[in-house]
Order: C-alpha cells, then sequence, then structure tokens
C-alpha cells in the first residue's frame, strides 16, 4: 500500500478506481482551499437556474444536496457557508416573489 499525501497523486496512480475518485478530489479540493465541493454547487445551481428559470426548483434540490452535503465525510467549513448562504437567498428571493407580486 502506497502512503497518502496531501495532493493525492499516490492514489491516483495506485489503480484502484475508489483510489483514483478520492485522489482526484483530495487534488483539486487541495487546490482550491476545500472549496471544490462549494464551487461545484454554486455552478450546478447557476446552470439549474439558466436552464429553468425556477427559484423554487434550485432551492428544492439545493436542499436536497445540502442534506446530502451535510451528511458526508467531505465537510469543509468555508464550503458549508456558501452552501448555506445561496440557499438563503434562494428562500429571501422566493419569498420576496411570493409577497411582491
Amino acid at each position: 500500500m502506497l502512503p497518502i499525501n496531501a495532493t493525492g497523486w499516490e492514489q491516483v496512480i495506485s489503480g484502484n478506481a475508489i483510489g483514483l475518485i478520492t485522489g482526484v478530489f483530495t487534488m483539486y479540493n487541495t487546490a482550491l482551499l476545500g472549496g471544490f465541493v462549494g464551487i461545484l454547487f454554486i455552478i450546478y445551481q447557476f446552470m439549474l437556474y439558466m436552464k429553468s428559470r425556477s427559484a423554487v426548483l434550485c432551492f428544492t434540490t439545493g436542499i436536497i444536496f445540502a442534506g446530502m452535503y451535510l451528511g458526508s465525510w467531505i465537510i469543509t467549513p468555508w464550503s458549508t457557508r456558501l452552501i448555506i448562504l445561496l440557499l438563503v437567498f434562494e428562500l429571501g428571493g422566493i419569498l420576496f416573489t411570493l409577497v411582491w407580486k
């Protein structure tokens, strides 16, 4: 078994499928200072909103994603704050449209 370092390179070249996935995640997460999942979440929410133009759909899928993310082993404080902040803004937009329209 190869030792695991901070960059995950040994996991990538080990020839193991699970090691490859965790190694690549470790590489990107290290490079982005623990914000890899948060950045992917923002991109996903942006693309979903551009396609559907529905804040309710974005908020619903965001809650599902946040529930799965907060129950996993890859939680970082930076990503958690980012995801919750985006969900609060989405909920605020939904409530604004319900009250003022």
